[in-house]
This record gives structure tokens, C-alpha cells and sequence, in this order.
């Protein structure tokens, strides 16, 4: 999961305004991010922008539209994602990617998750992705554990993943501190094989470690300031550290 995904999750889970008390609210969030990679490879940079509808009780539509450069070269990707409780303890969702360069980024990718409260405070996720390559193709699923307690959420996940007749997986897990309404600071520790453009055309799985910190904070209802800081080893193939920062405003 890339860190502007981590930014869109912050901004969907924590809503603005009117949408945390359930009522519906419109917002745009935009975001932009920038990579430094070692071993004399080309810095990277993303810039996306989302429009998004939160229906209140955690029913969300987010709309985007992303730009990046990597490796010198440049893809545009555009993005859908939905998200609706299914019953009072389930929840699913829904993504699906598409560019019509991919040049670096897939081609497509559809995926879907569903989310159980078996427990008070306690939330099982279980979710499928398929993702098209130029000549590869990926398959990744989760399964996560995740448990809110006061102020704080702590969550553990496996990800097995196949792509090329390959059979992988990886360990995450992650903390948040909900410091009041609206706002959030917490990081992701993840370790395992996933799929890895380590050229233009090339996507191979590889053992990457990666260390990030975001967090979320609303100035006012319908203003928030979204930020992170990551580091990615990328196998053998390069480090990758950078930042990224967005801010959202309901209208």
C-alpha cells in the first residue's frame, strides 16, 4: 500500500464536519508526495486530487485522479473507491484503479474487503486485490485484526501474495493515537514480499521493509491537514524516502 493510500484512509475514516455527525458532506482532498531513491536513481513525485462524499456513518465515496513520475517516465491513474456497512456489524468496500499509460503503474486493479465487529471494539478485515501489470499479473489478499481502545487503535495483518506462479506474504502492523475529534497521529511497519517495479516494465516480488508515520489534523470542522513520512528498502533494488502532505476542505 502505497503512503497516499495511508493519507486517503486517515481522510475517509476520520470525517469532516457535518459527516461526523452523520450528515452528508462533500470535500476535496489533495495531496502531494516525493520520493528520494539511493543508488543514483531519479527522485519520484505524485500529485493527486480527490473528491469525495461521506453520507455519514461511515459511507464514503472517494473520486481521484493521480499523476506521477517515476523513473523518468509519467502515468496518469484514476481511482474509485467506495466503502458502506453491509449490516450493524459488517461493513464492505470496493476499489478499482485504471491508466491508460501505465508506463510504471498497473494497467488496472480491482479489489474488495469486508470488515466484521465480532466483538466490541474489536474488527475483523478480510479483503482480495487483483492488479495488472504490463506482463505481470498480481494477486494479494489480507487478513487483519484490529482492536480500539480509549484514544488509541492497534492492528496486526498477513498478506499472502502470488504474481508469476510465486507464492509470497508479508506482516504489517500499525498504531494510532485519536488525540480528539478529527485528528490522528500514528505509524505502519511492514515487512514481506510484494510486487516491485524495479524498472520500467519490470515488476518482480521482493522483500521490502518499510517505516511510515502520518497523521491527520483538523484546524476547524471541514478544514484538515493530512501529512507523512516514510521509508521503503525495496529488496535489493533501492531505498525510497520521502513525504507527503495534503489538505481537505468540505464545502
Amino acid at each position: 500500500m502505497t503512503v497516499r493510500k495511508w493519507v486517503w484512509l486517515l481522510a475517509a475514516l476520520l470525517p469532516l464536519g457535518a459527516a461526523a455527525q452523520g450528515k452528508p458532506v462533500d470535500s476535496v482532498l489533495v495531496t502531494a508526495e516525493h520520493s528520494s531513491l539511493d543508488k543514483g536513481l531519479a527522485s519520484w513525485s505524485e500529485y493527486s486530487a480527490h473528491w469525495l462524499h461521506d453520507w455519514g456513518g461511515h459511507r464514503v465515496l472517494d473520486t481521484a485522479l493521480t499523476r506521477t513520475s517515476r523513473f523518468g517516465l509519467e502515468d496518469t491513474q484514476a481511482s474509485l473507491a467506495y466503502a458502506t456497512p453491509l449490516m450493524p456489524r459488517l461493513a464492505g468496500s470496493l476499489e478499482a484503479t485504471a491508466s491508460g499509460s501505465h508506463h510504471v503503474l498497473p494497467k488496472y486493479s480491482l479489489g474488495g474487503a469486508l470488515q466484521y465487529e465480532f466483538a466490541p471494539a474489536w474488527l475483523l478485515h478480510g479483503g482480495l486485490k487483483h492488479t495488472r501489470y504490463d506482463g505481470a499479473d498480481v494477486e494479494r489478499g489480507t487478513l487483519r485484526l484490529e482492536h480500539y481502545f480509549g484514544d488509541f487503535s492497534a492492528s496486526a495483518a498477513w498478506s499472502p501474495v502470488r504474481s508469476a506462479g510465486t507464492s509470497a506474504s508479508g506482516t504489517e502492523v500499525r498504531g494510532s493515537w485519536f488525540y480528539r475529534d478529527g485528528s490522528s497521529v500514528g505509524f505502519i511497519l511492514a515487512r514481506g514480499d510484494e510486487a516491485t517495479v524495479t524498472a520500467p516494465g519490470v515488476v518482480t516480488l521482493a522483500d521490502v521493509r518499510s517505516l511510515a508515520l502520518l497523521g491527520k489534523h483538523e484546524f476547524r470542522p471541514g478544514l484538515a491537514f493530512a501529512w507523512s513520512l516514510f521509508r521503503t528498502r525495496q529488496g535489493n533494488f533501492y531505498t525510497r524516502e520521502g513525504a507527503s502532505v495534503g489538505v481537505q476542505a468540505a464545502f
